[in-house]
């Protein structure tokens, strides 16, 4: 039994592992392809500047003038700063959901070995006596395990993990979540 129990979560570790090693790569290529329209963007949007300076019908006299004090190149950077800035968010907001898919991982991890050290975690989960008296403790108890809170899941994976969580220091505090 104990060993189905380990080949189970080597398995689950593994596939938690290459699926976080995956979506950071997926991250990485975005911003590299990214990286590599800039000089191409650059360049249309140069000529898109000076055709527009050029063919200039006085419709938008203060856009004109904006672009005459900024010049095609000085317009070019200004949107490839504005693209950069939406490809640097957007890619902040990727890793944010990969790197909670990976704490939500480790946390299953973590429950599937040692479920019982979960329960202070999510003893305060509030439950219908009519769920607990249809459904018992067990499975409750399993409900609650499969979403912690997000306090709960950086609590216990700094608990359980292998470096010492009094170990990781600022210079103004220490972080010590096992308190």
């Amino acid at each position: 039994m104990l060993s189905r129990a380990m080949t189970d979560f080597d398995d689950k570790f593994g596939h938690a592992a290459a699926l976080l090693f995956r979506n950071w790569a997926r991250v990485q290529t975005f911003l590299r392809v990214a990286e590599l329209g800039m000089p191409h963007a650059e360049m249309i949007l140069r000529e898109e500047a000076d055709n527009l300076l050029s063919a200039s019908d006085g419709s938008s006299k203060s856009f004109v003038e904006y672009m005459k004090q900024v010049g095609s190149a000085g317009y070019a950077e200004l949107q490839l700063n504005d693209a950069q800035a939406a490809v640097d968010a957007a890619a902040l907001i990727f890793m944010h959901s990969v790197l909670d898919d990976a704490a939500m991982k480790c946390c299953r991890l973590i429950a599937l070995a040692k479920p019982h050290e979960w329960e202070r975690w999510v003893d305060d989960k509030q439950a219908p006596l009519k769920e607990v008296r249809e459904h018992g403790y067990d499975s409750l108890f399993d409900k609650a395990l499969k979403r912690p809170s997000q306090q709960a899941r950086v609590r216990v994976t700094a608990c359980k993990s292998r470096h010492d969580p009094k170990s990781v220091q600022t210079t103004r505090w220490i972080f010590e979540p096992c308190r």
